[in-house]
């Protein structure tokens, strides 16, 4: 076994081996991630195998993110790249054809022909060849696992900030972590707690992309940038209506939110993503949702400890329908606790509920393989 296979792969550090999760990061650009391990079969020349200061990319974990390799203080980077607490003149208004993405406290406009992604491997492991071709598609990339390659940047421009090795590419990550500074096709923008990471050749596209990074508490969706359940995913949500009974479905807003770990450090705000399900779409998912059989699960508590029983994220789906807003809490991420609930009845989980909740910028990360039949592509 050569240096390369000993390092492997690791999948979410000690809360996947304490929990038996299944990792399953969304490891390509296309409008639709794939869950997939990425086991490298050989390195890119110009890298090398090394022990490296690595944090887990792990967002529930706190980190949401990838240690960079800069030999910069984590101050003398920070001078190098843009800093701001509030919207510049460009920062909420779309152009055409645009959308909105949000981590954390941080949301940002790019070309609504993205995709999504890994950022942690799209960047931080520009030089691993998994024998197939390289994914350069523009993507959002959020925190995921990732392959532990030591990617030499020798001297000059770092590689990882030059889109001939990672695409186009927006990244979010905690700005808590170290990162190599700004250079090459780079431009990073910090708000609050979150840090946006803009990497595009064409200098236009990346001003225009950073005009629109501002802070927030309540995204273009509609999710809150913290959420009660986040802390306490035993929460249940409050008994306004039963999913069943409502009706003049208008749109469902499903925010993403990491699961809140005491041991996390250099936490960002735990609204990971968000979509937005409107017309057809909205009605169809909610037809899929009341559809499962009632009861909760499937579960496994056996195969994990108490404390992680939950997993590390859950989604609050905010449906509008003709007398309000109902409020669905749905978890899938742990060993015991999977489910719909609406606050009067649970409802098991099935392949066609999680569908649309499992694509896009919504994709799983993690999960137990008790699910695996449910969430695995597969």
């Amino acid at each position: 076994m050569d240096a390369m296979d000993a390092m492997g792969y690791v999948a979410m550090g000690y809360v996947a081996m304490a929990t038996g999760v299944t990792q399953c990061p969304s490891s390509t650009g296309h409008r639709e991630p794939r869950c997939e391990t990425v086991r490298p079969t050989k390195v890119r020349e110009g890298a090398r195998v090394m022990v490296r200061r690595w944090v887990m990319a792990a967002a529930w974990l706190g980190l949401m993110g990838l240690a960079g390799c800069g030999e910069q203080t984590l101050g003398q980077q920070r001078e190098q790249q843009t800093v701001t607490n509030r919207s510049s003149p460009d920062a909420e208004t779309l152009p055409a054809g645009w959308r909105w993405e949000t981590f954390g406290g941080a949301q940002v406009g790019v070309p609504d022909d993205w995709g999504w992604t890994n950022g942690s491997q799209r960047i931080g492991q520009w030089c691993v060849d998994t024998g197939r071709p390289r994914d350069l598609e523009p993507a959002v990339g959020r925190p995921g696992a990732s392959t532990l390659v030591g990617c030499n940047t020798d001297e000059g421009v770092p590689k990882e900030t030059l889109t001939r090795h990672t695409g186009n590419i927006v990244a979010f990550e905690s700005a808590a972590l170290d990162r190599v500074p700004d250079t090459g096709d780079r431009r990073t923008v910090v708000v609050g707690d979150a840090a946006v990471i803009i990497q595009t050749n064409d200098p236009t596209l990346r001003d225009r992309i950073a005009g629109t990074v501002h802070q927030i508490t309540v995204d273009a969706a509609g999710c809150p940038v913290a959420d009660p359940v986040a802390e306490d995913p035993s929460d249940r949500p409050m008994a306004a209506a039963e999913l069943a009974t409502i009706t003049g479905v208008r749109s469902v807003a499903a925010c993403k939110y990491a699961v809140h770990r005491p041991e996390g450090a250099g936490r960002v705000p735990p609204l990971l993503a968000s979509r937005t399900f409107a017309g057809p779409a909205a009605t169809d998912l909610v037809h899929a949702l009341v559809a499962a059989p009632v009861g909760g699960g499937p579960n496994a508590p056996e195969d994990c400890m108490p404390e992680y029983s939950y997993g590390d994220e859950l989604l609050v789906l905010l449906i509008a329908h003709e007398e309000g807003t109902l409020r669905v809490k749905v978890t899938y991420s742990g060993c015991d606790h999977n489910g719909i609930d609406d606050g009067t009845t649970m409802r098991r989980l099935t392949r066609e509920a999680m569908a649309s909740l499992n694509s896009g910028p919504l994709a799983v990360s993690s999960y137990s393989g008790v699910l695996r039949g449910i969430l695995s592509p597969n």
